[in-house]
């Protein structure tokens, strides 16, 4: 997405049935607010459960750039602190 290929990205979800709603989200014009807030609301609802890599992608697809910063890259301090922990003690 950063790369400006949204519209191939979107391609690859056309071809599987499941993702029609992906492929029709992905097609719109992420430039207005309604979009926008679309995305940063999915991005959120990724988060939720964990899924860093579609949130991240979300926030990046949204513009909101500053938010991935804060919120990806303080979760993936966190478990990398754990993973330091962790393998400190066993």
């Amino acid at each position: 997405m950063m790369l400006g290929k949204k519209k191939v990205l979107g391609s690859l979800f056309r071809k599987d049935e499941k993702q029609k709603k992906t492929y029709e989200f992905l097609n719109q014009n992420f430039n207005e607010p309604r979009w926008k807030n679309a995305a940063n609301k999915n991005a959120y609802a990724l988060l939720s459960k964990k899924n860093y890599e579609g949130s991240a992608g979300f926030f990046i697809l949204g513009g909101f750039l500053s938010v991935f910063n804060n919120k990806i890259i303080d979760y993936l301090l966190v478990y990398l602190l754990f993973f330091e922990f962790f393998m400190n003690f066993y």
